[in-house]
């Protein structure tokens, strides 16, 4: 009996793909250009280039993000950021923290800012997309009644003078197995 209601409550978190086009868990990502198909820039030393940051939300939609960007201080300074003017509030810059919002629920990508970077040498780098430090973690406020915050998926960093790995999505359970009355394993995809 316990086996069999763990595994009616477990099956409530395996993601049905054919029931809604919006992932589970929203992602925040950083790329390259606005057409999210690149997150990798060559650049030269003591030159700007600009960068895009995106959120896909998840199936509850997002009013608002925390979230911060981090790149290694010697190699590649974050300059600032052009903010969507569809936002709402934005407080705080992206690397010590931001928080931003629409006055509506999102369930769509959607573009929150345009950064500018400086690089400083040739070493290769990322910049990445990191928890908000205030909150120890990146996080949409839902569209659900009372905007719950949920977690969310990071996307790829962006590879500074370097390759980096595709922009993958983010793993999804794929199977549930109970070992025995105390243990489970979970299996990904990927």
């Amino acid at each position: 009996m316990k086996r069999a209601l763990l595994l009616l409550i477990l099956s409530c978190f395996i993601p049905s793909t054919s029931l809604a086009q919006a992932p589970e868990i929203g992602r925040i990502a950083i790329y390259a250009d606005t057409a999210r198909a690149s997150s990798e820039v060559t650049a030269s030393p003591y030159v700007m280039f600009d960068f895009y940051i995106f959120c896909q939300p998840g199936e509850n939609g997002m009013t608002c993000a925390d979230f911060a960007v981090n790149g290694d201080p010697s190699l590649v300074i974050i300059i600032g950021a052009e903010w969507n003017p569809d936002l709402s509030e934005v407080l705080g810059d992206l690397a010590s923290g931001t928080s931003v919002c629409f006055p509506g629920c999102r369930t769509d990508w959607v573009s929150l800012c345009k950064g500018t970077a400086l690089v400083l040498g040739m070493e290769p780098t990322t910049i990445d997309i990191v928890g908000h430090p205030d909150v120890g973690y990146g996080r949409f406020a839902s569209c659900l009644p009372g905007n719950p915050s949920e977690s969310v998926f990071y996307g790829p960093g962006l590879c500074v003078n370097t390759t980096c790995p595709p922009d993958t999505e983010p793993p999804v359970p794929t199977a549930v197995v109970v070992d025995d009355d105390t243990h489970l394993t979970v299996y990904f995809d990927g």
